[in-house]
């Protein structure tokens, strides 16, 4: 991985015309967006040379970036893979990811073993079997499943075929062929398999035209207890048709994909249209936002490689994307069967498209719904006065009282908003004193605007008072923050593993109040963003006074002695881990000295990653 700085005279000189994946990072190396590229050179500087004209999301990763990484690849698919590899690793704030927190179930049938049977998976392997679905709902599989069964005879066991003198019971009512019998041949188990096949594969239209046909001709031979076998076939197949919608049969399969913004996340819902008939939409959920082309570009080529069996030969998209030839060619070499990708040209793609999008749209709309209910069962089960649109929430962290700070997180309409976010140093309490730390942060932030319909305190009872008692006594309010405090209970450790441990106050009660689990957990995620905030900012003030003060604590030590140390060894780090003989010479560095510093280091160090 070659690393540069973002200097475009540099990047011109040094980025290679090839293809690969960079990656922009901030001044802490955290990765911030991962980006693919036919030619490094000309995407990169393409960055630099148009920042005027690019998104305020773009110009806001810029302004963040301090250094590049590439990696270069023999070819552009390569770089696909690389791409969608190091995005799902790293999970990049600027990038579109697609959040793998819905896996649906699909159906798997190992097609390459004897008298295969169907079984329910998660997730799609390369071990040559055949999948199915994914199935939103459950109810759906299992009714697919009783279809399969009712319809096709095939075996419900689980494993290899283990021959018996006595079968089960499905082969009693004549719903299994019986493989375990030895009475049925392989190849007319196969027939029937295929036959379910082709009712998966959504073309069950043509195989309802081959049954029809086949029925007739066993008709004519006289053969009535077969034909009976084939209608009855007929009739199931055809009682799943019923509530699925007939599009077109001049339109071939694909997947037509339609696309919302929501206020927290980006909702995709992928149509997938067979044998011209409309099967159930697939909803999906994306982290980030962007333009519509880029978060559509990003869904599908970090969907699709997951489901290469069950990829379509066309893929309609909601607007035409940039890069539709180069992600086709990629998803071809991957699954070996030509992959088209466009948006729509006829008005009946124009109108899947359309319905799809209202679908993403009716997504964001039950998403808001739901967190609007939440709040109002908050102002509810709480008791407050006002609707809580605006929540903040205080936390403090120390160690023995030294480096102490304050942190203050803010949700509006129930999501994280960064802008409130605050964060203060403590100035006027010494020792360990909670209640008086919080009682400063509040002081403090109430001379600011804006401020929260509800205060939230991590803590318990006492810091609860604290907190009211600056609102109501020091400082008085026209119309003050309404205040709860949210605690852990550290007695109960079996009912705090289960969130059921966590304890709500509120003014003038003396026992905790109990509340439903969505409200909990709301209170529970607003705290433990606070408490994470708390942590970090706290860390970073501890490590920046041991760099500041450690060798100060030094006997022996002097402001000369401090620079040759720091200018011989370069930074504390490398002071911590060098040996005691190497400090002494330095000048008037003696071997007492120099046990002292590794020993006061040591005890510093370990303080710190306690903290």
């Amino acid at each position: 991985m070659a690393e540069y700085p973002l200097d475009l005279g540099i990047l011109q000189e040094s980025l290679p015309s090839r293809p690969g994946v960079y990656l922009f990072k901030d001044e802490k190396d955290q990765v911030l967006y991962v980006g693919k590229a036919k030619d490094l050179k000309k995407r990169v500087l393409s960055y630099l040379f148009r920042q005027p004209e690019l998104s305020e999301r773009i110009g806001l990763m810029l302004k963040a970036t301090k250094g590049l990484d590439i990696l270069v690849t023999n070819t552009e698919s390569e770089a696909f893979i690389l791409e969608r590899n190091l995005i799902k690793r790293w999970m990049p704030k600027f990038n579109v990811v697609l959040r793998d927190d819905k896996q649906y179930p699909l159906l798997r049938i190992p097609v390459n073993e004897p008298f295969p049977n169907i079984s329910v998976v998660r997730r799609i392997k390369k071990d040559g079997a055949k999948y199915f679905g994914p199935y939103t709902s459950s109810n759906a599989m299992r009714e697919t499943l009783r279809v399969l069964y009712k319809a096709f005879s095939l075996r419900k066991c689980k494993g290899a075929i283990k021959f018996r003198s006595r079968p089960c019971l499905n082969y009693q009512m004549k719903r299994c062929l019986g493989p375990c019998t030895g009475e049925v041949r392989e190849e007319d188990y196969r027939r029937q398999l295929d036959q379910a096949i082709q009712f998966l594969e959504g073309k069950a239209r043509s195989l309802i035209d081959s049954l029809k046909k086949e029925m007739f001709e066993l008709s004519e031979a006289m053969e009535f207890e077969r034909a009976a076998l084939l209608r009855d076939r007929i009739k199931a197949i055809q009682r799943t048709l019923e509530p699925q919608a007939i599009v077109s049969s001049e339109l071939e399969d694909s997947d037509i994909l339609g696309i919302a913004e929501g206020s927290r996340y980006m909702h995709v819902v992928v149509l997938r249209l067979r044998d011209g008939i409309m099967q159930e939409g697939v909803p999906y959920r994306l982290m980030g936002t962007g333009e519509t082309q880029e978060v559509v570009a990003s869904f599908i080529k970090q969907f699709y490689p997951d489901l290469l069996p069950l990829l379509p030969p066309l893929i309609i998209t909601p607007v035409a994307l940039k890069d539709s030839y180069e992600i086709g060619a990629w998803l071809e070499e991957l699954s070996g069967r030509p992959i088209r990708i466009r948006s729509p040209k006829s008005a009946s793609e124009r109108m899947l498209v359309k319905m799809a999008s209202q679908n993403a749209l009716r997504l964001v709309n039950e998403e808001k719904e739901r967190e609007e209910d939440l709040l109002l069962k908050l102002k509810e089960e709480v008791r407050l006065k006002r609707y809580p649109r605006r929540i903040e929430c205080v936390d403090i962290s120390n160690f023995g009282g030294d480096y102490a700070v304050g942190s203050i997180v803010c949700y509006l309409d129930g999501r994280p908003y960064k802008k409130g976010y605050r964060s203060f140093l403590i100035r006027t309490v010494k020792g360990v004193d909670d209640y008086a730390m919080i009682k400063e942060v509040i002081s403090r932030r109430i001379k600011y605007p804006d401020l929260p319909d509800l205060l939230v305190i991590d803590g318990g009872k006492g810091h609860l008072n604290a907190a009211k008692s600056v609102l109501q006594d020091q400082i008085p309010l026209e119309n003050p923050p309404e205040v709860i405090a949210i605690a852990k209970d550290r007695h109960e450790s079996a009912q705090r593993d289960k969130g059921d441990g966590d304890r709500v106050f509120i003014f003038n009660r003396k026992d905790p109040i109990r509340l439903e689990k969505q409200v909990l957990y709301l209170l529970m995620s607003i705290r433990d963003e606070a408490h994470r905030r708390a942590i970090s900012h706290h860390k970073k003030r501890m490590s920046k006074g041991l760099k500041v003060s450690f060798l100060d604590q030094i006997k022996g030590i002097g402001p000369k002695k401090k620079r040759m140390l720091l200018k011989e060894f370069g930074s504390l780090k490398e002071i911590l881990g060098a040996e005691a003989e190497e400090l002494t010479k330095i000048p008037g560095i003696s071997p007492e000295i120099a046990e002292e510093i590794l020993r006061k280091g040591k005890e510093l160090l370990e303080r710190d990653r306690e903290a």
